[in-house]
């Protein structure tokens, strides 16, 4: 927070509550935003009127606001995009590439649609410069970019944007030693979801996988408590192998996008034997490249 402007996640905010009801009993909330003179606020749930907004979340009888929300001084940009109502804030001269957001969510959301049919019906992109954090935060229906990165990664191709929206379409959480499932997914769909928009060429889609090749023969396993790095790289290269073998094992029917549409529609914390279990269910018998020597 700034004399400026306010970043934050209203999880900080609103700290969880539990509560005792009847049966079928469900809460109706609101959050009312009181600004100083000239400040705008913004968030991603829907207005019911200045400074109003109503907070509903299909998982909960009992409401809290949650997600990235900013308040200040803020350059705002809204579109509709792939029936996706987005927006992209942050606060005014703070370097954030409003337009080239909404162009690369342009060019790379409705490809989402074939991995997550399921797509939140809002989106919030906030951003801002130093001294925020450097990298991308993800949240219910919204996400945090830093704004000076770029969009696509010089070293790998690879792109925070794209990585933190497939965490948002898919909502997957881990069980103990599976973050390298939600991070490899989140990583490997940041680039076949460019590479099938078209935003990357074949050569540069094969290129990419490549580094990241470099980088996961430096993992010695995968199953740590987080995922980063050199461990999501090699985690890249495990899915990669389980889609082509997908591919091959079903003549070209199913691929890793009916995996993944498994395991975001359980709602349930993915491990391996769930991502065993939805293999099988997509493919008809266990995979090879999950096997525990691979």
């Amino acid at each position: 927070m700034t004399d400026d402007w306010a970043l934050f996640r209203g999880d900080d905010l609103f700290p969880p509550a539990k509560t005792e009801q009847r049966q079928a009993a469900e809460a109706d909330a609101s959050l009312h935003v009181h600004l100083p003179p000239g400040w705008s606020f913004v968030s991603a749930y829907p207005q019911s009127k200045k400074n109003v907004y109503q907070i509903e979340h299909a998982h909960r009888s009992f409401d809290r606001p949650t997600g990235w929300m900013a308040a200040g001084r803020l350059g705002v940009r809204r579109e509709k995009i792939a029936g996706v109502r987005v927006i992209v804030a942050g606060p005014m001269d703070q370097g954030v590439r409003r337009l080239d957001i909404l162009a690369m969510l342009n060019w790379n959301l409705p490809q989402f649609r074939h991995v997550i049919p399921d797509m939140p019906k809002r989106l919030l992109v906030v951003s801002a410069s130093d001294p925020m954090w450097r990298g991308g935060l993800s949240g219910p229906n919204s996400l945090f970019l830093h704004a000076d990165p770029p969009l696509v990664s010089e070293n790998d191709a690879t792109s925070t944007l794209i990585h933190e929206l497939m965490h948002v379409a898919n909502r997957l959480t881990a069980e103990k030693g599976g973050d390298w499932i939600v991070e490899g997914i989140a990583e490997y769909y940041s680039l076949k979801i460019m590479w099938r928009s078209g935003t990357l060429t074949d050569h540069r889609y094969q290129e990419a996988f490549e580094k990241l090749q470099q980088r996961a023969d430096q993992a010695d396993r995968l199953d740590v408590d987080r995922s980063s790095g050199k461990v999501t790289a090699r985690a890249v290269g495990v899915l990669r192998k389980l889609d082509r073998e997908i591919h091959a094992k079903t003549k070209q029917d199913k691929s890793l996008d009916d995996v993944v549409k498994l395991l975001t529609a359980s709602q349930q914390k993915v491990s391996l034997d769930s991502l065993r279990q939805a293999v099988v269910e997509v493919m008809g018998e266990p995979s090879d490249a999950l096997t525990d020597e691979h």
